[in-house]
Order: C-alpha cells, then sequence, then structure tokens
C-alpha cells in the first residue's frame, strides 16, 4: 500500500532536510507526513508529525530535531501495525471463501 512507499519517503526527506539544516523542506516534509499519518487512527503519531512539522515552521531546529527519532518509531509500529491488519485481514478472506 502507499502508507509504506510514502511514509519512508518522507521520513527520507525529513533526514535529508535535516542534514542540509533545511528547515522549509523539513517542515513540508514533515507536514505531508503527518497528512499521510492522518489518514489511520493513530494520534501519537500524528501529535509527533505535527510537533516535527511546528517546530520546523517557526525556525526551531533543534526542537524538531528531538521528534525525529520518536516519529520515525511511530512511523515503524504504525507501519507494523497496518501489516498486521493486512494480513489479518487476508487470512479472514481466505478462511470465508474456503
Amino acid at each position: 500500500g502507499y502508507f509504506f512507499e510514502d511514509s519512508a519517503e518522507y521520513l527520507t526527506e525529513i533526514e535529508t532536510a535535516f542534514a542540509k539544516n533545511d528547515l522549509e523542506a523539513l517542515q513540508h516534509a514533515a507536514h505531508a507526513l503527518k497528512g499521510l499519518v492522518g489518514n489511520y487512527a493513530s494520534p501519537v503519531t500524528l501529535r509527533l508529525a505535527a510537533n516535527l512539522s511546528n517546530q520546523a515552521k517557526v525556525g526551531d531546529l533543534g526542537g524538531a530535531k528531538r521528534w525525529e527519532t520518536p516519529l520515525k518509531n511511530a512511523i515503524e509500529s504504525l507501519g507494523e501495525a497496518l501489516q498486521n491488519f493486512i494480513s489479518e485481514k487476508g487470512e479472514s478472506s481466505q478462511k470465508e471463501s474456503a
């Protein structure tokens, strides 16, 4: 699904923006990731993405940086939960068609 590709792309953009000290690119990538995460029931991940985006928006690179690792961890956890959900749905569909 698009979550896995898009979230990986946005996280890479965030890492690149930090490496370049590019607050505008950082804010853009974090905001886009926040929009992606908003499609899923994950308020913690949504809040982390919003915090990073907001810190970049106000020009606080150090403040934004402290949200990077927690956000990556939350995205990983959300991805695992989605993968489990997809696997379970596939298994139940196979059982129903058997």
